[in-house]
């Protein structure tokens, strides 16, 4: 990889590749531009957006396993920027930590006991919703409630907080997505970041004192001492747990169910079995 302190114009003349993408390309259809990327200049310096590009499996694998070389909290990450200092954006012992407190919903013995019927009771629960009715919009029906709500049973905040989740999180989303670095974009962003601490905040006195039994944010609040994160630290992971537990979910059911609409034969063997499903989701 090139020398960090090597000027742009180096750089652009050592990966002339990168140096012709454009946001606007990007924007229309990445996956063109990452293949050429890929067959010619697998790393790539891009100055449309003033970072690398690194596009082959086996060079993403070795920086994401590599996290002596390789850090996270660089000075042009958006999610750093946006969401602060957490399990996602800090290295080492810090972020050890902060997945340490954060892990115990999560180990698959953990979901299947108490997640699993949680997103099978707002799963069912938002079908009741709709099940009479001849056509349904999955994503706002579907998609982008299910996880919103999961998340809430997980942190132990009320079905009610559902709108205002949402708009922090489109909003959110808008921000960590903002590789031209808008302005109006970033600070939209960080209002909505403040408001959702502010809000975690409210929930954090709550649940000090009156726990939720079986609650993210109760184990979080009542850890023992020599484990417990501060309130801030707990409120900026809870911003990225949300996220990441918003983000994936959604995307997953709605690439799920469009890739299988490209593939008839295949989705005729999940409509006709659910065995089928899970290699499907796979």
């Amino acid at each position: 990889m090139a020398d960090m302190r090597e000027n742009n114009t180096t750089r652009q003349q050592r990966f002339p590749i990168g140096a012709a993408v454009t946001h606007a390309e990007l924007e229309a259809d990445p996956y063109p531009v990452y293949a050429r990327l890929r067959d010619a200049e697998p790393v790539s310096w891009v100055p449309a957006y003033d970072m690398y590009f690194v596009t082959r499996y086996d060079l993403c694998r070795d920086m994401l396993v590599d996290d002596e070389t390789f850090v996270v909290g660089f000075e042009r990450s958006l999610v750093l920027d946006i969401l602060g200092a957490h399990m996602m954006s800090t290295e080492g012992l810090e972020a050890r930590r902060y997945k340490h407190a954060n892990r115990r919903p999560f180990v698959p013995a953990a979901i299947r006991a108490a997640l699993e019927p949680k997103i099978l009771a707002e799963a069912n629960w938002l079908i009741a919703r709709f099940a009479g009715d001849r056509e349904v919009e999955l994503r706002s029906s579907f998609a982008s409630r299910l996880p919103i709500l999961v998340m809430l049973d997980l942190f132990g905040l009320p079905k009610e907080d559902e709108a205002a989740f949402r708009g922090w999180y489109d909003t959110f989303e808008n921000a960590l997505a903002n590789a031209t670095w808008d302005e109006t974009v970033r600070q939209a962003g960080k209002r909505a970041v403040a408001h959702f601490h502010t809000h975690m905040q409210s929930a954090i006195e709550r649940h000090r004192t009156s726990p939720l039994r079986g609650t993210l944010l109760s184990e979080l609040v009542h850890a023992p001492l020599a484990e417990r994160l501060t309130d801030a630290e707990i409120r900026h992971n809870a911003s990225i747990v949300f996220f990441g537990g918003i983000a994936t979910v959604e995307a997953l059911i709605l690439n799920t169910v469009y890739a299988l609409s490209l593939h008839p034969d295949e989705f005729s063997k999940v409509w006709t079995s659910t065995a089928a499903l899970p290699a499907a989701i796979d």
